[in-house]
């Protein structure tokens, strides 16, 4: 019975996102029984309204349970995979096991020999977006934001690719690529202030950059485009850093970041640490 129940629910779910795939924020909500669906994809159990998609607490046991269980018997090289991980980890964005099994699929589709940069671009984009969906629900999951740095690394390397064909086309994504990704983060940060996960991968949006472009083997004519490129990001985050912590003076995270910022400008090789620490002359920065 329970099986079939998860079926039919795994039907209804992956046919909601598969159509609407501009949903921006997930929740787990209480449906009474006034509530009417609106249209043939809503059910007494789902609400899904202008991109806001809300299950049922009655429905997570079974339609997780099914997933699962469907995910453990399936080939993970194969493109089902995702299906049921999706499901799984808007419910339970914790499961270490089938975030592996999703990096497994992105590195094993972008080592592929068949797989154009575009198409590789493609799959890590919508994985990002993906993930912004999860953080409406899972704001500190240390999961989601682990993912989130491996697929933004491989996203850097295939611009990197892409750059070197098509640089004129290339560049303005690679800039777009960080201003959406700290605004990720102010959106996150804004469902769950003071979250440390999130200001850690905020200053991971820019250790990656450093580590992906800006090393001996770049050409020296490209490292100074990636090298403005990456301080005139750093320029905003320090201005929209600043706007945060007036309105929020008791975030210490927002505090370190902004230091963090800053020993970037004075000292450039701070970025080639993941681990920022914290420097003796520290003092001229600080003061």
């Amino acid at each position: 019975r329970s099986g079939e129940e998860g079926r039919r629910l795994y039907t209804l779910v992956s046919e909601i996102l598969s159509v609407n795939p501009n949903i921006d924020e997930l929740g787990f909500i209480i449906l009474d029984s006034t509530y009417q669906p609106s249209n043939s994809l809503q059910s007494d159990e789902i609400y899904l309204n202008d991109d806001k998609l809300g299950f049922s607490y009655s429905i997570i046991p079974d339609l997780y349970s099914y997933c699962y269980t469907n995910f453990l018997q399936s080939p993970k090289e194969e493109e089902d995979v995702l299906k049921w991980t999706k499901i799984i980890l808007l419910i339970n964005s914790e499961n270490y096991t089938v975030w592996n099994a999703r990096k497994k699929y992105i590195l094993s589709h972008i080592n592929s020999t068949q797989s154009s940069q575009q198409q590789n671009q493609q799959l890590l984009q919508s994985e990002l977006q993906f993930l912004s969906l999860i953080f409406t629900k899972h704001p500190k999951s240390v999961e989601a934001w682990s993912h989130r740095e491996f697929t933004l690394r491989h996203l850097y390397s295939t611009l990197l690719r892409l750059y070197t064909s098509s640089p004129s086309a290339t560049l303005p994504l690679l800039e777009s690529t960080l201003l959406s990704e700290s605004q990720i983060c102010e959106k996150v940060l804004h469902y769950y202030p003071k979250n440390y996960y999130c200001w850690t991968f905020r200053y991971k949006i820019l250790t990656l950059f450093y580590s992906t472009f800006l090393q001996p083997l770049i050409p020296l004519s490209q490292r100074d485009i990636f090298t403005l490129t990456l301080y005139k990001h750093i320029f905003v985050e320090i201005e929209n850093t600043n706007k945060w912590m007036i309105k929020n003076v008791s975030d210490h995270c927002s505090v370190h970041h902004l230091q963090n910022l800053l020993l970037c400008i004075y000292d450039s090789s701070f970025l080639s640490s993941s681990k920022p620490t914290i420097k003796p002359d520290r003092e001229k920065i600080q003061n």
